[in-house]
């Protein structure tokens, strides 16, 4: 190829020139002003440009420009603030969880006039619940006394023993007395008839039909045969009756118990849980404000509840189908009520009643004696995936624990000017280092500055006072702003103030950590929770958290300066369930809620699956007895022992919620 076809080529590919006009097709004639539309370059020369703009997007891909370290200042700054998450980049994505919202949300009733509405008849249901625990004791030595030939401490003459030994009339008064325990417990079988009209089943449904198949069976038993002597299940129904009373009995004192400290406070500290807070996960917060909502959300149904509705109409359609099958089934159609007495007495597991009573009225009590109440349980949510707890300056280091050391003049300011200057932009940041400074301006005597221009950093603050640029931070925060430091400086917890470019004073601080802020640290991480320094002291960094006091700052999370200021914002989100209300300040009421009330939701759901395990083996083992006709075997003895050995592991799970 030679020059002239080289020239050729470079002119046939050669850009036309935008401002050219196109040729007219005649000489003489006007050029139309029509774009030709753009076709795609298929020239030797455009196939190589597109292959180069495709290696550069990829290189881009494989490279990207944020992660090569060509920015020495970026260098220099990650270096003498480390720890610091500069972006914010999610390293997991919980599933989206339903939230439960109420049909008809409560009234929000104000907390002391809720407390007192809960306390007016807990007297009452308490003697109630007494009174059922006694019946059933009565009934369960009456359904034991007469097949193993214990003593009846009754006066009786020979032809009562002979009724009694007939079979009927011990029947009829085991019948008798169940009732009298259903009378005690009208209010828990009343509602378990008012969910069953409104098709919405409970566990008290379960009850009703529990204790009816029970009477049902010891009216019908002279007729249909008495098993072999053994006694039907009205004494282990009527001890259900009592754990349904308790489980009532533990709540309603529990909500009392936590209204009143809610409405203790004029000034209480809210603590909500917010959505995707951080890391696109959620979060707990702390704020200060009036308790609204408080009273409607801690009305509310809780988690175990919900599954009780679910689970409710299983159960009865289990034990009917079971019952059906182990008697008409196998033709014998005389041990129907047999039958479904048997399965739905095995089905309603007592521990389902203190599923959630039980572990609430224990957590509501550790947290009333610090001071914190639980809001109900839309404000904690089950799962597996962790979740954050906010942490700000005042948690960490309540007012007082900061303290100033004392002082160093490096310049020409006084040091009323230079407590001027660095007490201004202290307060700028919002930071807990307010106080301590506001106490010097007036032992000093002097006033706040009129500030303009006000940047944060992280490390520290810029602002302009009176014409001249001042900068306040720590000392890698002098560093980065080259402002020269004296040589072999030893102090580590000091405020530097900078005119103009140049040191000005030096302000130590005293840091003091209460004794409940590292166990309360500990028992977050421990369960899952965790800390995110969301703090506006620049001085409060993890080296110094790790350094001087031994925390575990490689567990918490200390996001960049913006989104700590974004995060400590006082306040909650509008669509954020309350969780807690406290009326204390500090970190340990406040970690004491957001565990207490996680291990809560924890501890319920267990105890109810539990139960649940409990009741389907029942129904099953239930089914297959009656139908090989073992009566010995499903005595109400045996009965009764099988329904106490469910309640160890629900006890168990109960006992381990407020182990922290």
């Amino acid at each position: 190829m030679d020059d002239r076809e080289l020239e050729k080529i470079l002119d046939e590919y050669a850009p036309k020139k935008k401002d050219a006009a196109p040729p007219s097709e005649k000489p003489g004639e006007p050029t139309d002003n029509v774009i030709d539309f753009p076709q795609p370059d298929t020239s030797l020369t455009g196939r190589i440009g597109k292959l180069f703009e495709k290696a550069d997007e990829y290189a881009e891909q494989m490279f990207p420009a944020d992660d090569l370290p060509d920015d020495p200042e970026r260098e220099r700054r990650e270096e003498l603030l480390p720890g610091v998450d500069w972006e914010e980049e999610p390293t997991h994505a919980p599933p989206a969880r339903k939230r439960h919202r109420e049909r008809r949300p409560h009234p929000d009733v104000p907390p002391l006039q809720l407390a007192a509405r809960y306390k007016k008849g807990l007297g009452f249901l308490h003697t109630r619940t007494v009174a059922a625990f006694l019946l059933a004791l009565v009934q369960i030595y009456w359904m034991l006394a007469l097949p193993k030939g214990w003593p009846i401490p009754l006066p009786m003459d020979d032809a009562l023993r002979h009724a009694l030994s007939d079979g009927a009339l011990r029947y009829q008064i085991a019948a008798v007395l169940l009732a009298v325990s259903a009378l005690v417990g009208l209010d828990v079988l009343g509602k378990g008839l008012t969910c069953l009209i409104k098709l919405h089943l409970e566990w008290e449904t379960v009850l009703l039909f529990m204790v009816a198949a029970a009477a049902g069976d010891a009216l019908t038993m002279p007729l249909l045969g008495d098993r072999g002597g053994q006694m039907p299940y009205c004494g282990v129904a009527a001890l259900a009756v009592f754990f349904a009373l308790w489980g009532k009995f533990l709540r309603r004192r529990a909500l009392r118990q936590s209204c009143r400290v809610a409405g203790s406070a004029t000034e209480p500290y809210l603590v909500s849980l917010e959505e995707k807070f951080w890391d696109n996960a959620d979060a707990y917060a702390k704020s200060s404000g009036e308790s609204t909502g408080y009273g409607s959300q801690v009305q509310g149904g809780d988690g175990v509840a919900r599954v009780q509705h679910i689970a409710a109409p299983l159960v009865l359609l289990a034990g009917v189908l079971c019952a059906l099958l182990a008697s008409v089934g196998r033709q014998k159609p005389e041990l129907f009520f047999w039958g479904l007495s048997a399965a739905l007495t095995a089905g309603c597991g007592f521990s389902a009643f203190l599923a959630f009573p039980m572990p609430f009225s224990a957590v509501a009590g550790r947290l009333a004696k610090v001071g914190a109440a639980l809001a109900g349980w839309d404000g904690y949510r089950p799962g597996k995936g962790e979740q954050g707890v906010v942490l700000t300056d005042g948690d960490l280091f309540p007012p007082g624990s900061v303290t100033l050391n004392g002082l160093k003049m490096c310049g020409e300011l006084s040091i009323e000017t230079a407590a001027s200057y660095t007490a201004t932009l202290i307060r700028e940041t919002g930071s807990g280092m307010e106080k301590p400074f506001s106490d010097l301006l007036r032992t000093q005597g002097t006033i706040y500055r009129k500030v303009t221009r006000v940047m944060f950093h992280e490390g520290g603050v810029s602002g302009v006072i009176g014409g001249r640029q001042v900068l306040v931070g720590s000392a890698a925060f002098m560093e980065i702003m080259h402002v020269e430091l004296p040589q072999g400086l030893k102090v580590k917890n000091a405020v530097f103030c900078a005119v103009s470019g140049e040191l000005e004073a030096i302000f130590a601080l005293n840091y003091r950590l209460h004794p409940a802020i590292r166990p309360a640290i500990h028992s977050l991480i421990a369960n899952r929770l965790n800390p995110i320094l969301a703090t506006r002291d620049f001085l409060i960094i993890p080296d110094m958290l790790r350094q001087r006091f031994k925390l575990p700052a490689d567990r918490m999370e200390f996001p960049n300066l913006d989104r700590r200021r974004e995060l400590s914002q006082p306040g909650r989100g509008p669509d954020a369930p309350l969780a807690a209300v406290l009326c204390r300040e500090g970190l340990g009421p406040y970690a004491e809620a957001v565990v207490g009330g996680k291990r809560l939701v924890t501890a319920s759901l267990m105890g109810m699956a539990f139960a649940l395990l409990g009741s389907g083996l029942g129904i099953a083992l239930a089914a297959y007895l009656v139908s090989a006709g073992a009566f010995a075997s499903l005595s109400a003895e045996t009965m009764l022992a099988y329904l106490l050995l469910w309640l160890v592991p629900g006890g168990l799970v109960s006992s381990w919620t407020c182990r922290y």
